[in-house]
């Protein structure tokens, strides 16, 4: 090409997407994906926020590197208050660090130390009251 002389093609060619509306610029569509993009994140935002803020710590983490998670079917429960009675038996079990009763799948999931037994564990739901039953969860 001679110094100086105009190419016969020009040097950057819209893709066939942007050829629907060649007369608008590029500017214009870097400002809709500009909005798009922050009203995204207005609508996601106080999601990602509450999840992130729901992390537990990294010590939190590396203090349960070495537990384990039990996961015990638990009967008898029927209502929110018998629910918070096995927790609260369950968390006094010596070794246990963290506890979730769930009344509608009737389900406890405990996070313990590798030494607590599961008998311990069922012995708690007993302890609980007298209509409570558990036994571990096969997930």
């Amino acid at each position: 090409m001679v110094h100086g002389a105009r190419p016969s093609q020009p040097a950057f060619q819209l893709s066939a997407g942007w050829a629907i509306f060649p007369h608008v610029k590029s500017s214009i569509w870097n400002g809709v994906a500009l909005a798009a993009g922050v009203v995204l994140l207005a609508v996601l935002g106080p999601f990602l926020v509450r999840e992130l803020a729901s992390l537990p710590h990294p010590r939190q983490l590396a203090a349960r590197a070495g537990a384990r998670v039990v996961s015990l079917d638990v009967g008898g429960m029927t209502c929110s208050g018998c629910a918070a009675r096995v927790k609260g038996e369950l968390a006094a079990v010596p070794g246990v660090s963290e506890v979730e009763v769930r009344l509608q799948s009737q389900r406890a999931v405990v996070v313990c130390d590798p030494a607590v037994a599961d008998s311990a564990l069922v012995s708690a739901v007993h302890r609980a009251g007298p209509g409570f039953t558990a036994e571990r969860a096969l997930n």
